[in-house]
Order: structure tokens, then sequence, then C-alpha cells
């Protein structure tokens, strides 16, 4: 799905500056996701075929939000960063 939507935009995009900066957003937000899938079946294989409880993993679980949370703030500021950015979010 993630490759699609990739596609679908890469072709609608326009030739200006931002392009530049929307892909690496897309690209990050794909690497995310990728990341988040690793780590479901690394939790998965523990559970089923090492026996850890599900409590335990929940601890990998919560860490790995937290991680996600911080790096999809991180691909935020990234994006917002630059000219227009004060006007958008209305700093001094």
């Amino acid at each position: 799905v993630q490759v699609g939507i990739r596609l679908t935009l890469d072709s609608r995009l326009p030739s200006v500056r931002y392009q530049i900066k929307m892909q690496k957003v897309m690209n990050s937000c794909f690497w995310l996701l990728s990341g988040l899938v690793l780590e479901s079946n690394v939790v998965f294989f523990l559970v089923m075929k090492r026996g850890w409880s599900v409590g335990d993993t929940d601890k990998i679980d919560l860490a790995t939000a937290c991680v996600a949370l911080m790096y999809n703030i991180h691909i935020t500021m990234t994006y917002f960063r630059g000219r227009g950015a004060r006007r958008l979010l209305k700093l001094p």
C-alpha cells in the first residue's frame, strides 16, 4: 500500500522545491512503517516460538511506540522547518 501511495503522489507532485521535501517525508514514513512491521514480527516470534509472556513483550511494544512517536515528531518538525513555517505555525 505504501509503495502504491508513493508512486501516485510522486507522479502528481509539481516540479518545485517542496517535491524533494515531500519525498523525504514519504521515505521517512516508509522506513518508520517498515520498522514497526519488523518489531511486530519479532514480538510475534518471541511470544509464539520462545514462550515469552505478553507482559514482557508489552515493554518492547511501549518502547517501540515511544520511539515511533518521537520519530514522527521529528519528521513533522523537519517538514515544517524553513520558509513559511513561522507563518503556518504562527510563531513570532
